[in-house]
């Protein structure tokens, strides 16, 4: 436009990667008004202004705010070593492209991105790490799940790097799970669970008040989370603009800062029975308010539970959970898969919360630092290296009274690793413990059910098998 041609610019970049000035390298020749500047250049979508260093990459811009096919693939290449506030990659918001999926593949290389907020993945998205380090100092959620979900259609994260939990941001919280404080009565099928207050129009909000709006996929409650910045009175009509940047909504002005928590519920006679977190969302200061609608039935209520640092992948690469004596909480309601190495340093402890854990056959686990599995489910698909006869004479487990007592030969002082797993081979316990040449390790069994038990000993490479009944 203009009426001109042949001007051209380069832009400058500040130290976090966005435009912060325009050099103007031909003026051109002919114009009787100002041209609009366009800018073209591949890679993630930096967000400004407001939300300051946030990198998102949204599906919707990729093909012109509609999907051409079930895939949408790209590799940024202006991505360099720095320090952002938010990775987040969402192929889209609105429930009529649910299940679509974006690709994104990172420039190969070794840098390390550090990202002082949350990592943020879309259901069924795919980050591919191109062998650089993610270091999250929040947490990382991925896999936002609708019906359309299975067990193996969602790869959020992998590559040969890895991605790393610092635990350093313990400010931004996710829900872990909910109490229930009253089952209710007469509901003759199951309540929508709302967690958090929903945006609505010509309503008074309050600095700091946190809502959400829209759907990430369809058919299921959460949306964006929003903190509102200036408090004030919502407009007419909705957000158009899910994330990035502040909005303004009528008087009031609100700021993106992840994912909202979704959950669902079931009833029994009636009255409410459970309630599961099937996304603990992201961003939260304080814990979400839980509301009820439909189902035929009133009084049912509830209070949700948040934590810091959660870790929610469906299936992953490499973990590395970072020592400074942190807790790192598991939050998918289904399983998490590990098909890399999982990385537990020492001074971590990584809680299950009644979460399952798998380790694929290709995954390999260091457990320098605690796995607090609880009443969680730990289940190792790993081959076993070497494995002594059961009647080794190095290794002898008694049942004593509320406790297993394993006593040992070895030839050198060591480190092991004794887990104990029920009779389905899914691990109730885990010890690590440094070893002489002769000792006793006691394991303890009060809180577990009466049956058969298998005590595996590992020491290097070497794993005894023995069997023993409470």
């Amino acid at each position: 436009g203009g009426g001109g041609s042949g001007a051209t610019a380069t832009a400058n970049l500040d130290a976090n990667g966005r435009i912060s000035s325009v050099t103007i390298t031909n003026g051109g020749t002919g114009y009787t008004s100002a041209p609009t500047v366009t800018f073209t250049g591949t890679g993630l979508t930096r967000v400004s202004p407001n939300v300051g260093d946030t990198l998102i990459f949204d599906g919707r811009s990729v093909s012109s705010g509609s999907f051409a096919s079930s895939g949408v693939s790209a590799s940024p290449t202006d991505l360099s070593e720095e320090t952002i506030a938010y990775l987040v990659i969402i192929a889209n918001e609105a429930g009529s492209s649910a299940g679509r999926t974006i690709t994104v593949t990172l420039p190969t290389g070794s840098r390390i991105l550090t990202i002082t907020n949350d990592l943020l993945i879309s259901y069924s998205s795919i980050l591919n790490d191109g062998g650089n380090t993610l270091k999250v100092g929040g947490s990382v959620v991925s896999g936002i799940f609708n019906a359309n979900t299975t067990s193996t259609s969602s790869i959020p994260h992998s590559g040969a790097g890895r991605i790393e939990m610092t635990g350093l941001n313990t400010s931004t919280q996710s829900v872990l799970n909910a109490s229930r404080t009253n089952n209710g009565s007469e509901y003759t099928t199951a309540p929508t669970v709302v967690v958090g207050t929903p945006w609505t129009a010509n309503t008074a909000f309050t600095t700091g008040d946190q809502i959400f709006y829209g759907q990430i996929n369809s058919g299921t409650n959460g949306g964006s989370l929003f903190t509102v910045v200036t408090g004030g009175t919502t407009g007419s009509t909705a957000p158009t603009t899910k994330i990035g940047g502040d909005i303004i909504s009528g008087t009031a002005v609100l700021r993106w800062v992840g994912f909202a928590a979704k959950a669902t519920c079931g009833i029994t006679s009636g009255s409410l029975s459970s309630i599961t977190i099937t996304c603990p969302g992201s961003g939260y200061t304080s814990a979400p308010a839980i509301t009820f609608t439909g189902g035929g039935g009133s009084g049912a209520a509830a209070t949700a539970i948040v934590i810091p640092n959660a870790y929610f992948l469906l299936k992953a690469g490499n973990v590395q959970l970072d020592g400074n004596n942190t807790n790192y909480n598991l939050c998918f309601s289904g399983s998490t898969t590990i098909n890399g190495l999982l990385n537990i340093q020492s001074g971590a402890t990584l809680n299950f919360n009644t979460r399952t854990l798998v380790l694929s056959a290709t995954a390999s686990l260091n457990e320098a630092g605690t796995m607090n599995i609880g009443t969680g489910t730990l289940t190792d698909l790993r081959p076993s290296t070497s494995v002594e006869p059961i009647n080794s004479e190095n290794f002898n487990v008694y049942a004593g009274i509320n406790q297993f007592i394993v006593n040992y030969k070895s030839k050198n002082a060591d480190f092991m690793t004794i887990r104990l797993l029920n009779s389905n081979g899914q691990i109730a316990k885990i010890i690590n413990t440094g070893i002489q040449t002769t000792g006793t390790v006691n394991i303890p069994t009060t809180n577990l059910p009466n049956g058969l038990y298998i005590v595996e000993v590992q020491i290097d490479k070497t794993r005894i098998i023995k069997k023993a009944i409470k």
